[in-house]
């Protein structure tokens, strides 16, 4: 196998490994986000319409409606909870993809360097083709590097 299809194998294998890791997490974000703001706003709904009603009832119907009403809160206040989880596995999820992506961008560095001085040792036309696509793909890799923090 030539270095040059190696050189592709590995660098699609990171790739993908890569776009998978980000791909699942934000599945995940999603559906896990969806599942919270349906729960939040059926709890909401529900709350809302027992302390309607009760307004009307005797008193121990009040305190059935304020201990919903407080499990209504708790929910809330966890759904708060879930969503701020959800904000930093984002977070991680972007600093995820920021390091597969500078590791990539570090083995492309190594592998062109090493490709190089190959190429300029033996002076062979394989080994200087496979420096000139080792060099190319670092420089794309990292001018879309680049591009994404501007």
């Amino acid at each position: 196998m030539s270095d040059v299809v190696l050189i592709s194998i590995i660098t699609g294998i990171f790739s993908l490994a890569s776009l998978m890791v980000s791909g699942l997490m934000a599945m995940l974000l999603v559906l896990l986000n969806r599942k919270a703001t349906a729960a939040s706003i059926k709890v909401d709904t529900v709350a809302e319409a027992l302390v309607t009603t009760v307004d009307h009832t005797d008193n121990k119907l009040n305190d059935a409606a304020a201990k919903v009403q407080a499990v209504a809160d708790n929910l809330n206040l966890s759904n708060k909870s879930v969503h701020d989880k959800l904000d930093g596995m984002v977070e991680v999820t972007n600093k995820t993809e920021k390091l597969c992506n500078s590791a990539m961008l570090a083995q492309k560095e190594m592998l062109m360097i090493s490709a190089r001085g190959k190429a300029d040792s033996t002076k062979d036309k394989g080994d200087i083709a496979l420096a000139i696509v080792a060099e190319k793909a670092y420089k794309a890799h990292k001018a879309e590097q680049d591009a994404e923090r501007k």
